[in-house]
């Protein structure tokens, strides 16, 4: 009926990849006048080859853990595969570890970010790719995303210090990568400036739909590494 929360993240660079972490709260009201919270931690990091990469998540709904799992994953000139751990309800018997074929042309997201922006300013206006993120346990999705015309920033429309970059307005339809369906998973409509970040996006499930506005953006310093 209802849902309220806020959404943070943080997205650094070090000298060997890119280290993202996201921290989501969400307050749910039904119909029958049960509230319910849910809370869920993300982190990841992606090598800056674009071939490695681990990740780990944990959801609780009012308080109570519900899922946890942690993963890697690599690539190569086959395709790849990611491994995730799951630990068992109770912590007190072994764990699953489930093990999933990555198909040849499989990206991590910040692969997949640098050459969707590369597709944006050439002016292609369609990208389809395999995305792992880690953040689903159901493995990766196609994701196929529609691009539309650069979108200029004018007046006090945008943060200024996002202003500075090109954006554009796309929609993205995310598949379970197995699930054989013509109807998307979800649909996210969204502004998405060159430097990665969204400054809003409405994201559309089956019966609901979540809108996002951006509050706030802090700059973070690259990393002091070795010339190498």
């Amino acid at each position: 009926r209802a849902a309220t929360g806020v959404y943070e993240s943080r997205f650094a660079e070090t000298c060997s990849g890119w280290d993202h972490k996201t921290h989501i709260t969400l307050n749910l009201s039904f119909t029958e006048g049960t509230p319910t919270t849910n809370e869920s931690f993300f982190s990841s990091f992606e090598n800056k080859n674009g071939q490695d990469y681990s990740f780990a998540a944990v959801t609780f709904r009012n308080n109570k853990r519900i899922e946890s799992y942690k993963g890697s994953a690599v690539l190569d000139k086959r395709g790849g595969k990611a491994v995730y751990e799951v630990p068992a309800a109770d912590n007190k018997k072994p764990g699953r570890i489930v093990t999933l074929k990555l198909p040849l042309g499989t990206l991590f997201p910040a692969a997949h970010s640098k050459l969707l922006f590369d597709k944006a300013a050439s002016g292609e206006p369609f990208y389809s790719s395999v995305v792992l993120n880690g953040s689903s346990s159901v493995g990766p999705r196609v994701q196929s995303i529609a691009i539309g015309p650069r979108v200029e920033a004018s007046g006090d429309d945008v943060d200024p210090l996002l202003a500075q970059f090109p954006s554009w307005r796309m929609s993205t339809a995310f598949f379970n990568l197995n699930e054989k369906r013509d109807i998307p998973n979800s649909e996210m409509f969204q502004r998405v400036f060159g430097s990665g970040v969204l400054e809003s996006f409405d994201q559309t499930f089956t019966d609901f739909t979540v809108s996002v506005k951006l509050k706030r953006l802090r700059w973070i310093d690259p990393p002091s590494c070795p010339q190498s």
